[in-house]
């Protein structure tokens, strides 16, 4: 398969999976906001148990393709020789406390727009403005030479898998370990959601199957990009790469620098440098798929702002997420579903940090409405 060819089909494998997750996401109103806002303050379990879900599908499915070396993870900007645990974390709250005032995060903000809702199309543009300062612009120095540097190093990569591995030695085995024990914990939640003596949900059925679909369409991101978009000698640079991704590593669903590509792409449309790539193609195709999905179930809508406090909180959360996504080198997805499923450290503290971000957000979002 030529280079071309290469280009062409991790772009379109990247619409296809994107349009696939925006039906998914807006049908069965999958919601990283709405798993902590649910679990955390309603005490109801059912979104969050989608997420785990969603999570432990994408990790078995990830982790397989890891140990029959179909994919290499050490591209990835998830797994490093360095845990960068204070952008992580600083990066994490700025995020989840973003995501609280807008309503919900990148993902959700495209879905939105998909359904009618001018809301969510405002936020993605002011996370393109913040994601991009962040990452090219006045904010970068920051954080490249100040909170990018704060970290820890350690002998292996830093995912679970290499720092068990460094002290009793055998990858193979404990990566095949970790896999049938995430696996048996998937089939003890299943079981217990649905045969725990109570009459059968099928709405919840339905929610979980789709759940399990969408960790599915994380790890065909990863085989996408890093097995079908991989070459080991560029026609230009003679190296390894990645082809059609905006890292030139190995990369599956986020969606803070992919908004911000889009609007770089958009704005120097003629510049022969900005091309199409896997995550702009996710990001266009989720609008498209939100979109279907929203007409099919009739509940396309236009909406707007309903009052100025409304127009500041999103516009204040989107800044947030934009600065935090990039800062953390990731989102509620990037982190939370696609970081986790390499089961990498800096994930862990990202995603801990966004929950607790988007816990202090909603109390104190409830404090100003009392």
């Amino acid at each position: 398969m030529g280079f071309d060819q290469i280009h062409l089909t991790v772009v379109s494998g990247g619409a296809i999976l994107g349009i696939l997750f925006g039906l998914i996401a807006q049908s069965i109103r999958f919601c990283i906001l709405g798993s902590i806002s649910d679990f955390l303050i309603y005490k109801n379990p059912t979104r969050a148990k989608m997420w785990l879900i969603a999570l432990l599908s994408a990790t078995i499915t990830t982790q397989t393709l890891i140990h029959y070396n179909v994919i290499s993870p050490i591209s990835s900007p998830f797994i490093d020789i360095k845990v960068q645990w204070f952008a992580s974390l600083l990066g994490g709250v700025c995020f989840g406390f973003g995501m609280s005032l807008a309503s919900g995060c990148g993902s959700r903000a495209l879905i939105r727009f998909g359904e009618g809702n001018l809301k969510g199309l405002f936020v993605v543009l002011v996370i393109s403005f913040s994601a991009l300062i962040t990452l090219k612009g006045i904010l970068s120095p920051v954080r490249v030479i100040f909170l990018e540097e704060i970290n820890f190093s350690i002998s292996e990569y830093s995912d679970l898998v290499s720092i068990i591995s460094s002290f009793i030695g055998h990858e193979g085995i404990v990566r095949e370990v970790l896999i049938w024990f995430i696996f048996l914990f998937l089939i003890l939640i299943i079981f217990l959601s649905f045969f725990n003596g109570k009459n059968f949900n099928r709405i919840n059925f339905e929610n979980y199957f789709f759940s399990i679909f969408l960790g599915f369409l994380i790890t065909s991101g990863w085989f996408l990009t890093g097995n079908i978009g991989f070459i080991s000698e560029h026609p230009d640079t003679l190296e390894n790469a990645y082809i059609a991704t905006n890292s030139n590593s190995i990369e599956s669903f986020t969606f803070i620098g992919p908004i911000a590509y889009s609007s770089e792409l958009l704005m120097f449309w003629s510049d022969n440098s900005k091309k199409l790539t896997f995550g702009i193609s996710i990001v266009i195709g989720t609008i498209l798929g939100s979109l279907i999905s929203a007409l099919y179930r009739k509940t396309f809508k236009f909406e707007g702002f309903t009052s100025s406090t409304d127009f500041y909180y999103h516009m204040a959360g989107g800044f947030l997420m934009g600065v935090g996504g990039v800062t953390a080198m990731g989102c509620s997805i990037g982190h939370g579903l696609s970081g986790l499923s390499f089961l990498s450290t800096n994930s862990i503290i990202a995603i801990i940090s966004i929950w607790i971000g988007a816990y202090l957000g909603l109390e104190y979002i409830q404090k100003q409405n009392q």
